[in-house]
């Protein structure tokens, strides 16, 4: 059996707010870390295919 519209219009949707926030901060998070990863590569000798992916065209995009 179907809900009603009356049924549907009482659900509780709390738990996807938040779990909307924690998705979103999850995101945030994982960003920073990237950007923090990305610009101490720069400050590393790199040598090798390593120093060359470094200054690939994708990798200078994102500098």
């Amino acid at each position: 059996m179907l809900p009603t519209l009356s049924h549907i219009h009482a659900w509780d949707t709390e738990h996807l707010i938040e779990a909307a926030y924690y998705w979103t901060k999850v995101a945030d998070q994982g960003e920073d870390v990237f950007l923090e990863m990305r610009n101490r590569s720069h400050f590393i000798a790199w040598e090798g295919a390593g120093g060359d992916g470094c200054d690939s065209e994708p990798a200078l995009t994102y500098r």
